[in-house]
């Protein structure tokens, strides 16, 4: 049984006693973003010549619990593997943790997929300009004016540069920030529904950018069941286009996380770690919005 912070692992890309071994790091209850992340990186690592295991983890909030010699700490847990790939961006709320990790695991090969950790090859979207987009268009297109926004949870830097792009969004078009507008959820359908259920009844809305997919299906689903109709009366938006937005009734409009590419760029550059080739800091790789009808388009 894993020791210490480390909950879950499986090992995927054939028998661990054949093949090089790197690790997936990821969150515990891993979201429908981690999950495609995860499913796009095992089914891309196939033609390499190592093996992937997979380990949901529950970091601590302080950095100097991770240290060399930590008996159940991650070094333990990682000694066995030749290179890691950390799901940053579900974890960024952690960065110090990070970080202290990412200096002693150094020089052994580390990827980060989602948020730039000093030193490490990182593959990175543009968080705060795809949210700006998903914003914007409700404004231009969809001539919505009143728009909600759902954060992630305050400590995470990636929900903190969403917001940014939210709030750029409105200043651009003119339209004046108004704190009522903005709910604090945490990246989960739970958070998103409790989050509505704080919200005055005499706020008016009509559009919903969300931090996250998982969100906003839950602020659709409940807007729903207080009679809403979505888009007539509230138009949504939001990030990450998980396959559970595309089958969703309405089918909701997100900005796409290019989840093939992000794998891929994260693989290729740990590869070249492996081999000694030479690789670039930062790979940015490019979201784009999908409008679908709960935005009102199509």
């Amino acid at each position: 049984m894993a020791q210490g912070p480390w909950m879950g692992r499986d090992f995927i890309g054939g028998s661990v006693g054949d093949k090089q071994k790197i690790g997936l790091i990821l969150e515990q209850k891993p979201s429908a973003y981690s999950r495609s992340m995860r499913s796009q990186l095992i089914a891309l690592a196939q033609p390499y010549t190592f093996g992937v295991e997979v380990m949901e983890v529950d970091l601590p909030a302080d950095p100097d619990l991770i240290r060399p010699g930590h008996v159940d700490g991650i070094f333990q847990q990682c000694d066995h593997l030749q290179g890691v790939i950390v799901l940053s961006s579900v974890l960024s709320h952690r960065v110090g943790v990070l970080s202290r990790f990412a200096q002693h695991w150094s020089p052994r090969p580390m990827v980060s997929i989602g948020h730039r950790i000093a030193g490490v090859p990182s593959v990175v979207v543009d968080n705060r300009g795809g949210q700006r987009l998903a914003a914007a268009h409700l404004i231009e297109q969809h001539g919505r004016k009143q728009i909600l926004y759902v954060r992630g949870r305050r400590d995470s830097i990636e929900a903190e540069d969403r917001y940014l792009g939210y709030r750029r969004a409105l200043h651009e078009h003119g339209i004046l920030f108004q704190s009522s507008l903005l709910l604090n959820g945490d990246f989960t359908a739970k958070g998103a529904v409790d989050a509505m259920g704080q919200l005055a009844d005499d706020v008016k809305f009509d559009g919903v950018v969300a931090a996250n997919d998982d969100m906003a299906l839950a602020i659709a689903e409940y807007l729903k069941r207080r009679g809403l109709r979505i888009p007539q009366d509230v138009a949504i938006i939001g990030f990450d286009d998980v396959e559970e937005a595309r089958s969703a009734a309405p089918p909701l409009a997100s900005v796409a996380q290019p989840f093939s590419g992000l794998a891929r760029e994260a693989l290729q550059v740990l590869h070249r770690q492996l081999t000694n080739g030479e690789v670039a800091l930062v790979v940015n790789v490019p979201v784009k919005l999908v409008p679908r009808v709960s935005c009102g388009c199509l």
